[in-house]
């Protein structure tokens, strides 16, 4: 099978503290657009299409993943960089599912991912997105049929734990992908042992859906709700 690799420009750190990050030109994503166009002679689906960047886009945020862990928020806690009073309270932030966060840029949406969307829906087979940046994170995740996907952090330099602040529970090693007939396309994160457990992946061309997707069930917060009831009431407290 064929395989088409779009290389992006992500940026690096962004001077405006308020965006953080960089994120792929307006050019970029006019210039994916064009080729897509061009390429419509070519058989829908014969293909593969694989998409890398470093920063990862903002569309990573607030999804479970399929396979593999999403750390970032962990880290941030562990290095004291979550404000407060959240900081105190870290399972309020889990329980309200604001744990699911990315290291993307906070400025205006690149338009990357809509374009990617919209050559998937023309018949293109985008099958993933791959980036790294987060070094505490090797998720996979799916939206709109497509998977977004982190590398493994192969550094044990400083930056591999945040300077020491927060030890990465992650083994250095890299993320592989195997294209074979049919356009099967599978993962797996390998380290200097052999292939990791629990990490081999098939990215088949339907994209099962995230969890976080669908909507989720309030049993954790009514189950909250409820427990402080009972100790109110076992305390006296009267509404």
């Amino acid at each position: 099978p064929k395989v088409r690799l779009h290389i992006f420009d992500s940026g690096g750190n962004d001077p405006d503290p308020k965006k953080m990050y960089g994120t792929v030109s307006e050019a970029a994503v006019s210039g994916f657009r064009d080729l897509e166009r061009s390429s419509q002679t070519t058989p829908k689906g014969s293909e593969v299409e694989l998409v890398y960047l470093h920063i990862p886009l903002p569309q990573y945020g607030a999804l479970d993943p399929v396979v593999g862990r999403n750390g970032l928020f962990e880290a941030a806690l562990q290095a004291k960089k979550v404000p407060n009073p959240w900081a105190f309270v870290p399972w309020v932030v889990r329980l309200l599912r604001k744990h699911r966060i990315v290291g993307c840029s906070r400025g205006p949406d690149s338009g990357l991912f809509d374009a990617l969307t919209e050559a998937k829906g023309q018949g293109s087979d985008i099958r993933a997105v791959f980036c790294g940046h987060d070094h505490h994170s090797d998720a996979i995740f799916v939206r709109s049929e497509i998977y977004l996907a982190y590398g493994r952090c192969g550094s044990t330099t400083p930056p591999f734990d945040w300077e020491g602040q927060a030890p990465n529970p992650l083994a250095p090693g890299s993320r592989v992908l195997q294209v074979s007939g049919g356009g099967r396309v599978k993962t797996w994160v390998q380290t200097p042992e052999g292939l990791e457990a629990g990490t081999l992946f098939p990215l088949d061309p339907s994209g099962r859906e995230s969890k976080a997707l669908n909507p989720q069930p309030l049993g954790p917060l009514v189950f909250l709700v409820v427990a402080i009831l009972l100790a109110l009431g076992a305390s006296g407290f009267r509404v």
